[in-house]
């Protein structure tokens, strides 16, 4: 291989390498995006699940009302 050859290929190999390096640090950055998106989703479902307790909770207290004011259907 001639001198200019090696010296091109060079210059491809680094390019190469930094577009990997780039590529690799938005895969990072991706990465923590999508733990925090996961963390929230998991806040979110618990959350969800406060609420229909709670829900069932008042459900079951109209019930008790309804009934002790015979207006049940």
């Amino acid at each position: 291989m001639t001198k200019l050859n090696e010296n091109l290929i060079l210059e491809i190999l680094k390019k190469i390498q930094n577009e990997q390096i780039n590529m690799r640090d938005s895969l990072s950055g991706l990465n923590s995006r999508m733990g925090n998106v996961e963390a929230e989703l998991a806040n979110l479902h618990g959350m969800l699940a406060e609420q229909s307790i709670h829900m069932d909770k008042c459900c079951e207290r109209v019930g008790r009302i309804e009934r002790r004011l015979e207006i049940v259907s």
